[in-house]
């Protein structure tokens, strides 16, 4: 039944691009990919759209990809299950992948240049450190962003929310207390 709503949702907030892409205007995450929440149940629309138009059963490894690279897209179409290995295929194939390794220029993609001191090694590959650095800056700016369904969709999470925003008004009203206190006892030692 969840899934039926979460699908009638979905397809009211379609809007059909000249492609065929069934894109979905809701809200987003930050990759770009289409999210529902209903009743404190969530899922990414092109995974919900695969589990009820290809009648898929997930396991774990699992990935949607899309043969339209439209990440908005959830048209049963445009998608099909592989797993992440099939799906970094599908990139280096469409040319959207970029393999550090092979690449000898004196910069990464991004124009910093290949020293010793800005080049990490994780998993196996190469990487830059001022990319990865900028990337944390992004993420944890994103962080502080608050996400539409936070505060929203799931009741437990709200209580909990406005329990932990009260404890930190609390002791913030407890701290301007003391220090009240700490200078009306220097004025009145002075």
């Amino acid at each position: 039944m969840w899934l039926e709503n979460a699908i009638r949702l979905m397809l009211e907030r379609r809007a059909i691009s000249p492609t065929g892409c069934w894109e979905y205007t809701g809200p987003l995450i930050s990759k770009g990919y289409g999210y529902v929440s209903i009743d404190g149940l969530d899922g990414y629309t092109h995974r919900l759209s695969v589990q009820y138009y290809h009648g898929h059963e997930f396991k774990d490894g699992d990935v949607v990809a899309h043969k339209c690279d439209n990440m908005k897209c959830f048209n049963p179409e445009h998608l099909f299950v592989t797993d992440v290995a099939g799906n970094n295929r599908d990139m280096f194939a469409k040319g959207r992948g970029y393999v550090f390794e092979k690449d000898t220029s004196p910069t990464c993609p991004n124009g910093h240049l290949r020293t010793p001191e800005n080049v990490y090694e994780h998993e196996g590959r190469k990487r830059c450190c001022e990319c990865r650095a900028e990337a944390n800056r992004k993420y944890k700016a994103k962080k502080k962003i608050e996400h539409p369904f936070v505060r929203s969709t799931n009741p437990a999470a709200v209580a909990k929310q406005k329990s932990r925003d009260a404890a930190k008004e609390r002791a913030r009203e407890i701290r301007e207390l003391m220090e009240r206190a700490r200078t009306a006892k220097v004025e009145q030692n002075e």
